[in-house]
């Protein structure tokens, strides 16, 4: 199985709802991945990486481990550079019993069983490429902010599940 989720930008809580659903779903085996579109850190050459997660710490790869996931990886890959690291993502697939990746930009290139996007209406405007890929969304996670938040625009033909904003979540195991 293939799970991603997206939102509609930064820091909307995609990371938070993966480490849930990794938790609430041990049994499943996750192998879970970061795509990031942008790089944390200075890499040879300038061009995308893939590199597995060692060990549970506070990065997002670090948080999937300490959530229980078997195997975590970041990839970092700027602009169209995605394409490059594709055939690191298919070896990375082709091992995982289950995936989950947490990727706005992936639903571009793969049609994942199950893709799920977070929005909260309080976080502002959505990036371009999420609003184009929220039609291909299965479902969405709308961040709780009460009646307030107004409208997030989303399409009515898809189920919406409410979430918690990301910092009122309980702190994880």
């Amino acid at each position: 199985m293939i799970l991603c989720v997206g939102g509609q930008g930064r820091k909307v809580g995609k990371t938070s709802l993966v480490t849930a659903l990794i938790r609430a779903l041990p049994g499943a085996a996750w192998t879970a991945v970061k795509i990031s579109p942008h790089t944390h850190a200075a890499t040879p050459g300038g061009g995308p990486v893939v590199r597995e997660q060692a060990r549970a710490d506070s990065t997002d790869s670090g948080r999937f481990l300490a959530a229980g996931a078997a195997r975590a990886y970041l990839i970092e890959a700027e602009g169209d550079a995605l394409s490059q690291v594709m055939p690191a993502l298919g070896a990375i697939c082709g091992s995982a019993e289950n995936l989950i990746v947490e990727s706005s930009s992936l639903a571009a290139w793969i049609r994942p069983d199950l893709y799920l996007m977070v929005v909260d209406p309080a976080a502002g405007d959505w990036k371009p490429a999420a609003r184009a890929r929220a039609e291909a969304a299965d479902a969405f996670v709308l961040v709780d902010r009460g009646p307030a938040a107004g409208d997030p625009g989303l399409p009515p033909s898809k189920p919406c599940f409410p979430g918690r904003a990301p910092g009122s979540l309980s702190p994880e195991r």
